[in-house]
């Protein structure tokens, strides 16, 4: 990760987006062009979003996520592999496109690797924005509200395990 990339409230809007990240991944693998996706996507209303411009906004995001992994195997995993390992690899594609997640995973979920630690809580993610705020020294208030928001707190630790799982929980 390059430390020069900003920090990003896009993940509200964003967040982990397994299946559709997999229909793309899908379209991706066929060779088709960036615009062939987005119209396929939008046209078959692949994602069943509501509104064409939410799928449209969606479509691109999840592109330019699976952009960032810069690895067509990596891409066609996501189509084709089982789902917890196509989870995976959306979750590295996130780590990728977004510091605060690439920061959170190395920081947060890789020390309590180390420390073989199981336990996530509210603690955790707010200790990880008290050091992105104060000493990363970033002033962005929406990207740190978003934070709060956000996949990150939906992920979780299973030492052993060698991954981490993204679920929807009532409250974490």
């Amino acid at each position: 990760m390059d430390h020069s990339y900003p920090y990003i409230a896009s993940l509200t809007r964003e967040p982990f987006l397994f299946y559709e990240m997999r229909s793309t991944a899908k379209l991706m693998s066929e060779g088709l062009s960036d615009e062939a996706i987005v119209t396929e996507i939008v046209e078959q209303n692949l994602f069943q979003y509501p509104t064409e411009k939410s799928i449209t906004r969606m479509a691109k995001a999840c592109m330019k996520r699976l952009h960032a992994l810069e690895d067509e195997t990596l891409v066609s995993a996501i189509a084709s592999q089982p789902t917890e390992i196509a989870k995976q690899i959306c979750l590295y594609a996130m780590m990728k496109q977004s510091r605060l997640v690439w920061e959170f995973m190395l920081t947060v979920i890789g020390e309590k690797y180390r420390l073989r630690d199981t336990s996530f809580g509210k603690i955790d993610l707010i200790s990880m924005l008290i050091i992105v705020r104060f000493i990363r020294n970033v002033r962005s208030i929406g990207c740190l509200t978003a934070a709060r928001r956000m996949a990150l707190r939906h992920c979780y630790c299973r030492p052993g395990t060698a991954y981490c799982q993204c679920f929807h929980p009532a409250s974490v």
